[in-house]
């Protein structure tokens, strides 16, 4: 499998780094990880067909991860090629999310659509598979509901984790894993109880045997100094994740 980090940045618009966004793949699937700003504008520069993305997974409903869905459903909706359809597109997410898809609908004048049946929103509280993907939600701790997403693929594994706190949610989708893709938002000193520092990312990758670490949704102000804290805990290989970087697992 290979995943391709489509967007690294946070809220604040930075113009190297768009809002989160990942794509994993492999030759029969292709599943997308949260869906923020630029997701849509990265994919077509890709040349990945919008038809064939019917499997979505949301860790939580804040803008930065999911304002591209109603772009997205839009599309779907009102597809110009019906043919190139599938038979039905999934979204899934933490408790909550049915709601907050209606809403969406809403605000954009879709809750009435003909072609609603397309769409199902599934509320996400158990192991899935997808093709030969195994994917299990985590309930990891933020200011609103959020999930964390341990994959695995044979004998790979791979965690996915929107915005978290240090939790144990977060620490058993993370454990034993090949590489993991986690935030690291702002350094210790401003005290957030709703995001990772770099140095709480560094202890909970060293305590669960992270392989692999990709650094992901860092203010721009704290890039300079991310891998530094993250390295006072973890002895692992660190990455910071920037826009369109793939990788093979």
């Amino acid at each position: 499998m290979k995943i391709t980090i489509l967007g690294s940045g946070t809220f604040v618009p930075f113009a190297k780094r768009t809002c989160s966004s990942h794509l994993l793949e492999d030759n029969k699937n292709k599943i997308m990880f949260d869906f923020g700003s630029g997701t849509i504008n990265y994919l077509t520069k890709l040349g990945i067909k919008l038809y064939g993305l019917n499997h979505i997974f949301i860790s939580h409903m804040h803008a930065d991860h999911s304002s591209d869905l109603s772009h997205f459903i839009l599309f779907i909706l009102d597809a110009p090629d019906k043919n190139k359809l599938k038979e039905k597109y999934f979204i899934y997410g933490p408790e909550g999310i049915n709601r907050d898809i209606e809403n969406m609908l809403k605000a954009f004048h879709l809750d009435d659509h003909k072609n609603l049946n397309r769409l199902k929103i599934i509320e996400l509280n158990k192991e899935i598979k997808i093709g030969s993907f195994r994917i299990s939600p985590f309930l990891v701790s933020h200011d609103i509901i959020a999930l964390a997403y341990r994959i695995e693929y044979f004998q790979k594994a791979l965690c996915y984790s929107g915005d978290s706190s240090y939790c144990e949610g977060l620490k058993e989708a993370c454990m034993n894993t090949d590489l993991a893709i986690i935030e690291a938002t702002f350094p210790k000193h401003c005290n957030l109880r709703n995001h990772l520092s770099g140095e709480e990312l560094g202890k909970l990758a060293q305590e669960t045997k992270i392989k692999k670490l990709i650094v992901t949704h860092v203010a721009d102000t704290y890039l300079p100094q991310v891998k530094k804290d993250i390295k006072k805990n973890y002895k692992g290989k660190i990455i910071i994740a920037k826009d369109l970087m793939r990788f093979k697992i």
